[in-house]
């Protein structure tokens, strides 16, 4: 059995055995006695307090009792002076009633018998609830032994950011509880415990998930983290940029890293910032189109591709244009959306001209169902006066004429046919024997006989 219950136990015992006592003792007598009379004791308990008798105040005497001797059937009254007397700090007595049963403080007798009026008080303490936060119960005077309900909140806002957590109390039987109680023995102040906490508030301009957030004592060292992209949809990602202190005394070293250590010193507000990123797509079945890539918006990129795409020999696709109509390339754009670009691609053939004088024209690449045009020289000089006359052409084409048209519906392959001409050889040897040949007789006749003429002039001296 709990020990507070056993001493009220105990207490209510003797304050019985004391009244039964002081109902049989025999005290010192006030006025006479004699046989005709009947004795009345009035007194107060469990201490001695003076009383009120037909309008006269009686100290209270060492024994604690007065004694009267009245006539039979006489009617007097008995009043209380003091219905709440203060015995010591934090201490009282109350009156509660007469140990007739009656509760008032005056009382009328009718002497029949000898009687003991005693007025009952009640011992009481004060026991006071004490708290720097919220709105603690169970201040107040209780009877001595008796159960003392005490509680408080468990946290109290004092301002924004800043709460009290409850810790504990001072004494009780659940001390670490809000909700605690004692057995009034004496005057007692119980005062509640509290630890201060701050609130780490973390924001954003996006619904992003974040971690760190909450209440935390001070001094308390934080790890704040916060989701590094969230999609939007399947074109639009928001990608964190840095943090913002909207409010509070801390410090970030690199705000733009998503995870940060931080001490809380007081109600913080962080503020995670994103940017926003579009997807930019190229579709084209050639020429290396880039990866789909996630742009920030605002951002000037270059889209290119290689143009033109080798299909098969004689067989190639040419980048025409974009379908927003524009035909560059590469293709600066600005990302301020979402966007998807889709290249447009012509098919070209090419022509292959097989000739061994290089007197052709109208090789190369054509776009798929157009006209080429192809043409070679009549006639090509060579060397020594020989020539190469052009005979026609052979192939996917085959004409006579030096010049011409065809489908290029696929790779074509063409050959010029050329016949090489001697005549102009023949003539130009022929000039030369004659042209040698003269020199020759002109040699003989005219250079020969003046040369004999002077070397006789030498010969022969002078006389």
């Amino acid at each position: 059995m709990d020990k507070h219950i056993r001493n009220s136990i105990l207490g209510a015992l003797i304050l019985f055995v004391s009244i039964v006592s002081l109902l049989t003792i025999t005290y010192p007598t006030t006025g006479q006695q004699t046989d005709q009379k009947i004795r009345v004791d009035i007194g107060t308990y469990p201490i001695g307090l003076p009383v009120i008798v037909d309008g006269v105040i009686y100290a209270p005497t060492k024994t604690g009792r007065n004694v009267f001797y009245w006539e039979p059937g006489s009617v007097h009254t008995v009043k209380i002076v003091e219905r709440v007397h203060y015995t010591a700090p934090g201490a009282r007595v109350v009156f509660n009633q007469w140990n007739t049963g009656e509760t008032s403080q005056q009382l009328t007798i009718n002497v029949t018998n000898t009687i003991s009026i005693i007025g009952l008080y009640q011992q009481q303490y004060f026991i006071e609830i004490t708290s720097p936060y919220g709105t603690p119960t169970g201040s107040g005077w209780y009877p001595e032994g008796a159960r003392v309900n005490i509680s408080v909140e468990k946290i109290v806002s004092i301002e924004p950011g800043v709460r009290a957590v409850f810790e504990g109390w001072t004494t009780g039987v659940t001390p670490e509880s809000p909700s605690n109680f004692i057995y009034a023995f004496t005057p007692t102040m119980v005062k509640a415990k509290w630890n201060l906490e701050y609130f780490v508030n973390l924001t954003s301009n996006v619904k992003a998930s974040m971690s760190g957030g909450g209440w935390y004592p001070k001094g308390k060292v934080v790890r704040v983290n916060v989701q590094d992209k969230v999609s939007r949809d399947n074109y639009t990602q928001l990608r964190f940029s840095n943090w913002n202190i909207i409010n509070g005394n801390v410090v970030l070293e690199k705000p733009e890293n998503r995870q940060q250590l931080i001490t809380v010193n007081g109600p913080i507000t962080l503020e995670a910032n994103y940017d926003t990123y579009y997807l930019v797509k190229v579709l084209s079945p050639y020429g290396s189109p880039p990866t789909p890539q996630y742009y920030k918006t605002g951002s000037e990129i270059l889209v290119n591709l290689e143009s033109p795409a080798q299909v098969s020999p004689g067989v190639r696709m040419v980048f025409e244009k974009w379908d927003t109509g524009s035909r560059a390339l590469p293709l600066k754009i600005i990302v301020t959306k979402p966007m998807t670009l889709t290249a447009i691609w012509k098919k070209q053939y090419k022509l292959f001209i097989d000739t061994k004088v290089p007197a052709t024209k109208g090789d190369g690449w054509y776009d798929e169902n157009s006209k080429a045009t192809i043409s070679a020289a009549k006639t090509v000089a060579s060397k020594f006066g020989s020539k190469y006359v052009f005979e026609g052409w052979q192939g996917d084409y085959k004409s006579l004429s030096s010049t011409g048209s065809l489908l290029m519906d696929s790779p074509k392959h063409v050959t010029a046919v050329w016949e090489k001409s001697y005549s102009g050889t023949y003539i130009n040897i022929t000039i030369a024997i004659i042209i040698i040949l003269g020199f020759y007789y002109g040699y003989k006749r005219f250079m020969v006989p003046r040369i004999s003429r002077k070397n006789e002039e030498i010969e022969t001296p002078n006389e």
